[in-house]
């Protein structure tokens, strides 16, 4: 029996590994599946050693809060390492503790292979020396990804976008309208503030000003937010002032994308959705301030939507950091108001879609895992 670790730290990761999970099963019925991660990978059979999603940090300063948690998880994966001894370890995303975590499951002998790998190419490429000691295969999901580990000497393979396959199991738009009670013909905002409760907690004050005074210019309009499962209710608390109504939904971005107007996305892998779902957006990312002056410097790549990346252009508006404010999101959503404007929009992210590869990459990511068990 092989059996096979997978370690994932974030929401978007939890739901990748569901999907390789499922993948690695249909490959081999006989692999035994350990992993850190959250609820959908439980779901696919995994059998989780630590319970991450739940803690889902970004950023320096909030990584640092989270110190002694992530020690707890390490200790209780090295243990898992060191006593069911898998095949290969897969860790996806989540650089700040997977890379510490990979040190030590190499010393312990174990192959490790990267999928949804770390964005080197845009950020900490200092990063990559490490991939290239460690890792036995990188998995790129983003076709630029391959040429650049590749020049770094990292064996790297792209095996496409996860998300793709998820493009056939959408429901008709108009499910999610009827569900809500929401006219067909009514303009549809819908409002993705990010997985994490630190995001969430600097994205949802300026998502709700936004759509107070959106809605002030256009009564018409409806809003849906698309939480994710686990984020705590107070997360999305009102706050104070006039309010505007807002139906709440979780564990359901891909149909809210699919039933909207537009989008108001944080960055993340809620943009690539958007782009796979043809959904018009705008994006919104703010951090801590400490954070956005450490990282400023080392960030190499003129976008941070990953549809502006792939496009390479500017496809999508992003508001980043100190302009991200309701003013700038309102002027931004007037702007891609006429017909037209989310007409040509929706133009480039269908080549945005063609870019990002065909469906079956959890199939192709899980045969090459596999190889990697058995060398």
């Amino acid at each position: 029996m092989t059996t096979i670790l997978i370690v994932a730290g974030e929401p978007s990761g939890d739901l990748h590994g569901a999907r390789l999970a499922r993948a690695l099963v249909e490959a081999d019925p006989a692999v035994r599946l350990l992993g850190a991660g959250g609820p959908k990978m439980k779901a696919a059979g995994v059998e989780l050693r630590v319970e991450t999603t739940r803690h889902a940090v970004t950023g320096i300063v909030e990584v640092l809060g989270g110190l002694s948690e992530f020690r707890r998880w390490h200790h209780r994966l090295v243990q898992t390492v060191q006593r069911d001894r898998p095949e290969a370890v897969v860790c996806i995303d989540f650089p700040d503790f997977n890379l510490r975590f990979a040190e030590t499951a190499a010393a312990l002998g174990t192959r490790l292979v990267y999928y949804i790998c770390p964005q080197v190419w845009a950020w900490r490429k200092g990063r990559v020396r490490a991939i290239r000691r460690l890792f036995s295969r990188v998995l790129c999901i983003f076709p630029f990804e391959e040429a650049f580990y590749g020049k770094h000497g990292v064996p790297a393979k792209w095996v496409g976008h996860p998300l793709i396959d998820a493009l056939a199991e959408a429901p008709p738009p108009a499910d999610l309208r009827r569900e809500l009670g929401i006219p067909a013909e009514a303009p549809l905002i819908a409002c993705l503030p990010g997985s994490r409760t630190s995001e969430v907690r600097r994205h949802w004050p300026i998502f709700r000003e936004a759509a107070r005074r959106v809605a002030g210019a256009h009564p018409e309009t409806r809003f849906v937010c698309a939480a994710a499962e686990d984020l705590p209710d107070e997360a999305l608390a009102e706050g104070h002032g006039p309010r505007v109504e807002i139906a709440r939904v979780r564990g359901r971005t891909r149909d809210v994308l699919h039933a909207a107007t537009m989008a108001w996305v944080a960055s993340g892998t809620a943009t690539v959705e958007a782009a796979l779902a043809g959904t018009p957006m705008i994006v919104v990312y703010r951090i801590h301030p400490a954070t956005w002056a450490a990282l400023l410097p080392l960030v190499k790549v003129p976008h941070i939507a990953m549809a502006n990346l792939v496009a390479n252009r500017r496809l999508v508006p992003e508001l980043v950091q100190w302009n991200a404010t309701p003013e700038r999101l309102c002027r931004e959503t007037e702007r891609l108001w006429p017909e037209s404007a989310r007409a040509g929009m929706r133009r480039g992210l269908r080549e945005v879609q063609d870019r990002l590869g065909k469906p079956g990459a959890s199939a192709r990511a899980a045969l090459e895992i596999l190889a990697v068990a058995r060398e």
